[in-house]
């Protein structure tokens, strides 16, 4: 009774036949899905683009902290989608992982290369944190809404990049070495 339950669920069983199987399920991403990536993966690339030239034309007013955050905002955030995208697309754990952890370090590297050796490794460092969290995301999403969940991510990262846009601009009105919170105090 196992064996016949178990064969005949078998898509080897059904193509032995000739026969198309039941539970034959076509594979990878749909259209939707597909435009909607290559859309992200566009709107991701300008975004931090954008971010890391403002980032360089405030080199010389923004605080050391600062200059950190804004790497490991970039990297981890646009690594996070990028992770993610690989993630549904590929299917794979592995390669979509590689993908969102170079995409990642890569980044964190050039967003923090002008600031400070600090500042690039903790952007790097993000980096691989947000690419590996991005791709194991995208792999657990792909049955459930996988559309949705690359507009979420983008929502994310606007958001996110707009926040760290406003934070730039705030520390280049500040005072020559007056941070914000001595400002609060």
């Amino acid at each position: 009774m196992i064996i016949f339950a178990f064969a005949r669920n078998s898509p080897a069983a059904a193509h032995e036949h000739g026969e198309h199987s039941v539970t034959e399920i076509p594979m990878g991403p749909s259209a939707l899905t597909m435009n909607t990536s290559i859309a992200s993966l566009i709107f991701v690339l300008l975004v931090v683009v954008v971010l890391i030239l403002h980032l360089r034309a405030k080199k010389t007013v923004l605080t050391k902290m600062t200059g950190m955050m804004a790497a490991m905002t970039i990297a981890m955030v646009s690594s996070l989608v990028v992770g993610t995208i690989a993630g549904i697309v590929l299917e794979k754990l592995f390669l979509s992982t590689v993908i969102g952890v170079t995409f990642g370090m890569i980044v964190g590297y050039v967003s923090g290369r002008s600031l400070h050796l600090l500042a690039s490794l903790d952007g790097m460092l993000a980096g691989l944190m947000g690419g590996m969290m991005g791709a194991m995301l995208g792999v657990m999403v792909i049955s459930d809404y996988p559309t949705l969940s690359i507009v979420f991510m983008d929502v994310v990262l606007a958001v996110s990049m707009l926040l760290l846009y406003q934070l730039l601009d705030a520390e280049e009105s500040l005072p020559v070495g007056i941070s914000a919170s001595q400002l609060e105090a």
